[in-house]
This record gives structure tokens, sequence and C-alpha cells, in this order.
């Protein structure tokens, strides 16, 4: 069977499981953003063609998530279908567009607030996506907390202070809400960091870019002093 045969059959199976044409039609917007995505980072015989549709919501409510290679089930891309309408479609603007986001952070004036367009949302996880596939393939130089003194681009410092931030608020939440340490570790991570500085850099520049090479471009970001930063300038 052809990848778009498997394709149409799983949503087909999708449907027979009932879950609603919104949840449906926005994972098989993803799909193709993680496949057009995966084939302008990796070279074609890396393409990762396995991305399945989960008709089973994730337990941490996950949208997508991306597996290493080293699983039972080889290199994967799954979406998680169940609600990921509603999901993607919150009215809420990013996080750090917000005038208070955090301890010690104030947004700078010249910042403006935005609300993502449900387009834009998906684009911007699909992107999150297949950073942690590069991160997976040691093509990049993750970001960290530790590089925010060196970092010479203004929006990056603006985003490693908020993905700071972020991160501390959630690792706090986590220890209240009695999360274990493995439970926190899950979703507080250098990887989880780094990804999250990539899909908010191509929230604030995706009505930039004409073309979706142009977007593409940002999933090369690193940390100032790297020839690929040029991507952010």
């Amino acid at each position: 069977m052809h990848l778009r045969d498997l394709m149409l059959d799983a949503e087909k199976q999708l449907r027979k499981r009932g879950l609603t044409e919104n949840d449906i039609n926005t994972a098989i917007y993803l799909r193709h953003w993680l496949v057009l995505f995966d084939g302008l980072v990796f070279p074609k015989h890396q393409w990762c063609s396995k991305i399945q549709l989960s008709p089973k919501p994730h337990k941490d409510a996950i949208v997508a998530e991306y597996m290493r290679g080293d699983s039972k089930d080889g290199e994967r891309y799954i979406i998680y279908v169940p609600g990921l309408y509603a999901s993607m479609a919150k009215t809420w603007a990013t996080t750090w567009f917000f005038p208070k986001v955090g301890r010690g952070f104030v947004l700078p004036k010249n910042i403006r607030k935005m609300k993502p367009s449900l387009e834009e949302r998906i684009i911007s996880i699909a992107a999150r996506e297949v950073r942690h596939r590069m991160q997976s393939h040691k093509l990049i130089r993750p970001f960290s907390p530790k590089v925010l003194n060196q970092e010479r681009n203004p929006l990056l410092k603006l985003l490693l202070k908020f993905a700071i931030n972020f991160y501390r608020r959630r690792r706090d939440q986590m220890k209240k809400e009695g999360k274990s340490p493995g439970q926190i570790r899950k979703r507080v991570n250098r990887k989880e960091f780094d990804a999250t500085i990539i899909e908010e850099l191509i929230l604030h520049k995706i009505r930039e870019c004409p073309s979706p090479h142009e977007i593409a471009n940002f999933l090369w970001a690193e940390p100032s002093a790297s020839p690929k930063q040029k991507a952010t300038n």
C-alpha cells in the first residue's frame, strides 16, 4: 500500500471511531506541515514518513510528539487527534506577548500583542516536533538557560527570558500538584526548553515569511556565535 493510501485509510479509521471532522482536518493539516518541514530539514534518505494519527488522547494532553528511533516501532511522529481542534484553536495569545508573564520579566513596549491564528499555531507545533527530531540527530546546538547572558540577538534573548520563567513556573506548579521527579523531568528539560524557543520564534516571525522554506530556516536557529544564527536576523 502506498503512503497516500495509508494516510487515507488512517483518516477513514478515525471517522469510524466517531472523531469529529474538525479534529481530523486539524490533524491532517498538522501532518502536512510535519511532512513539509521534515522534508526540508532532512535529506531524502532520512525522511521520517511514519506519522501516526492516534485515535486516543495523550494522558498529559500533549497534541503531538516525536518518538526516537530506538523505540520498538521505530522513529516516528504521533498526532493525538481527540480534542486537537479545540486545543489548537484557543484564542489566547502566546504567553510571552502578555505584559505579565512571570517573576522578573517585563514585556518591552515595542513588542506588540498578537493572537496566533489556528494555522500559525499548527505550523509552530509542527516546527517544534521537527526540532525534537533535529535534537535527536544532533543537527543543532540547542538553546538552554545557560546561554542567556551570551545571547546577542535581542529577540532570542527575550525568548530565553520568557522560557526560563515559563519552565520555572511549570516546575513549581507540577511540584504543587504532587508530580514525581520523573514526571517533572519529562515536561521540564533541556529538549523541551529548546523546542519552546523555536516554537515561539516561529510564532513571532511567521507573518514575515512568504514561503514554507523561509519558515523552515528558523528551525536551524542556534545560540549566538553560531553561523546558523543568521536565520533570526
